[in-house]
């Protein structure tokens, strides 16, 4: 595989990127435009765009893994219920990461083109942003301006992005909050295969390193593809 490709997708350089002033985030190049047209549509309708995670480097992502792998930072549940990481086996401890956390190396973050987003138009100044399905719902605090992106992917009309965690997803759980423009990202994904996985993944000192490389094939399938 190209190298340059291979350190884009996997978090291990900035090449790629560019930084958004106005939205305060590194992105890959060629989404400025887009995201830039997004921010100013959703402006016109009442929502101020605020990018709460964009890329994410190698050492970023690792960093949250090594973390939910030890306990440090707590693990949900796919009904995002905290998970007491002490009883569970450590195949069972990788899966419920993968929930909501994807390996270091192969998060979409790393490409440059997905990002965490919501609307602070109205935000409370006191407001912590959790990034949780609750605060997407019908009763939920950032339930308007996901209906109303909801209304623009469906549209077509939304710049190239769209949610790729939904309820047809399988694997990861559904992410209202995350956006990708699809573009960039599927030129990313067509150069993954299970075989460059597995070497990059051999490659690593990540912890659950030997149930990564147990449960490959399934992990590629569901997970990253």
């Amino acid at each position: 595989m190209n190298k340059k490709i291979l350190a884009e997708m996997t978090g291990m350089t900035q090449d790629h990127l560019i930084f958004h002033k106005d939205l305060n985030c590194h992105i890959h190049k060629k989404i400025f435009q887009p995201l830039s047209d997004l921010a100013a549509h959703l402006n016109n309708h009442q929502f101020k765009l605020h990018i709460v995670s964009s890329f994410r480097s190698y050492e970023h992502q690792k960093r949250i893994w090594e973390e939910k792998v030890s306990g440090k930072r707590v693990i949900l549940d796919e009904h995002e219920r905290p998970i007491d990481v002490k009883k569970i086996s450590s195949t069972d401890l990788l899966f419920l990461i993968l929930n909501w956390t994807m390996i270091p190396g192969f998060s979409r973050h790393h490409f440059g083109s997905d990002l965490d987003v919501c609307d602070t138009k109205n935000l409370p100044p006191d407001y912590k942003i959790k990034l949780t399905n609750e605060e997407c719902d019908q009763e939920g605090l950032f339930y308007k301006f996901h209906s109303f992106l909801d209304e623009l992917i469906e549209n077509d009309e939304c710049f190239g992005f769209f949610r790729p965690y939904t309820n047809q997803s399988i694997g990861i759980k559904p992410e209202r909050w995350h956006i990708s423009h699809r573009e960039i990202a599927n030129h990313y994904l067509s150069h993954l295969s299970l075989e460059v996985f597995t070497k990059f993944i051999d490659q690593s000192d990540l912890s659950l390193k030997t149930e990564i490389l147990d449960h490959a094939e399934v992990i590629f399938n569901q997970f990253i593809l």
